[in-house]
């Protein structure tokens, strides 16, 4: 079951039983969290959806946050699941208006086990990170034009996508593909043309196909990837 829920659907599926090594955190918990400390710091939320995959057994959520900037909203992603198979990953990122792709830092990212403290470590991370939000989109918006100014030809743009697909494997067959089409024939106009930033655009619009479980983690390679190419001198 792969299925589009709302936030007061999210209780109706059965939280498992908490054993001495698997301490479960109900969806409904995780989102109302993030949900209260967006609302005490002053913020609105502008879009949110619940992705539930494994028939309830994972859950990849997005939050959107309306930001000030005109291209750029600030956004939340996160996998919480009732298998036992990963940890709960948060990652905090932006959303391009235009396109709503995702841009995730890889520097601001929660990760934990379903054991000890997690519960409390989870409601810390939320809090700091609804609190630093706007700093960290700043920096995310630094990063989109300083992106905008670094110019490729379509030789590099396909040496790029050539590696992420075969040495990275951070994009498959299918999203090469997409990737490819997206640089002869765009469909959004991000204004900067043959720019890392459309480049970067073309690859976060691909991933939109990454399923559920490997969404963070494929973004914020890619955040990695592109960072050590152009960024770290």
């Amino acid at each position: 079951m792969n299925k589009n829920l709302k936030f007061d659907q999210l209780s109706s599926i059965p939280v498992p039983v908490q054993t001495a090594t698997y301490i479960p955190v109900p969806y409904t918990t995780m989102a109302t969290l993030i949900r209260n400390s967006v609302e005490n710091n002053n913020m609105s939320i502008f879009k949110e959806s619940y992705n539930i995959t494994k028939n309830g057994k994972q859950l990849i959520s997005t939050i959107t946050i309306k930001g000030k900037h005109p291209e750029l909203n600030m956004m939340i992603s996160y996998l919480n699941n009732y298998d036992k198979s990963r940890s709960i990953i948060i990652g905090i990122g932006s959303s391009v208006c235009i396109c709503t792709n995702g841009m995730i830092i890889a520097d601001f990212i929660f990760k934990h086990k379903h054991t000890g403290d997690v519960t409390r470590e989870l409601v810390l991370f939320i809090k700091y990170a609804i609190q630093t939000m706007q700093q960290q989109h700043n920096k995310t918006i630094t990063l989109m034009d300083t992106l905008k100014g670094i110019t490729v030809s379509k030789r590099i743009q396909a040496e790029l996508a050539g590696r992420l697909f075969i040495e990275y494997e951070i994009i498959t067959a299918t999203q090469l593909n997409i990737v490819k089409r997206q640089i002869e024939k765009p469909t959004f106009n991000y204004h900067n043309n043959n720019s890392i930033w459309d480049f970067y655009n073309h690859v976060t619009l691909s991933l939109k196909t990454t399923p559920p479980s490997k969404f963070i983690d494929r973004h914020m390679k890619f955040s990695n990837f592109i960072t050590e190419e152009f960024l770290v001198k």
